[in-house]
């Protein structure tokens, strides 16, 4: 996600600096945009090697979501357990907590399945920008 986070906030100043190097800035309601943003927000986060605010907070949101994905899923997997021992063999009980289970399983996966292909896509980003 730090990858993804890095190529974001150098592809904002490249396309800016590219746009004043055609003198698209003279006229250009894009860069004068740019530049009014980049006047309000710092369009660099000291310590961030120079990333952009925008790719700054996406990666902190990223990181976030994960703990967060990650906590609910413990929890979840916590009250199927307890919903299975607390059935006392009652088979519907046992059913919803297998049931919790495999949702939870599932979205694991799905979860999983999504950051690798984000990681690819972004790897593939930037060694297409190198």
């Amino acid at each position: 996600m730090h990858l993804l986070a890095t190529i974001i906030g150098t592809l904002i100043p490249t396309a800016f600096a590219q746009g004043a190097q055609t003198q698209l800035s003279q006229g250009s309601g894009v860069s004068q945009m740019w530049s009014m943003i980049c006047s309000v927000l710092p369009c660099s986060v000291a310590g961030t090697s120079g990333t952009g605010l925008i790719a700054y907070f996406a990666g902190r949101i990223v990181l976030f979501l994960n703990s967060l994905i990650g906590v609910v899923s413990v929890i979840l997997v916590i009250y199927a357990g307890i919903k299975i021992i607390s059935s006392h063999g009652n088979e519907e009980g046992v059913s919803q907590g297998k049931n919790i289970l495999r949702y939870v399983a599932i979205g694991l996966l799905l979860y999983v399945l999504a950051f690798a292909i984000i990681s690819f896509v972004s790897q593939f980003l930037q060694n297409a920008l190198s």
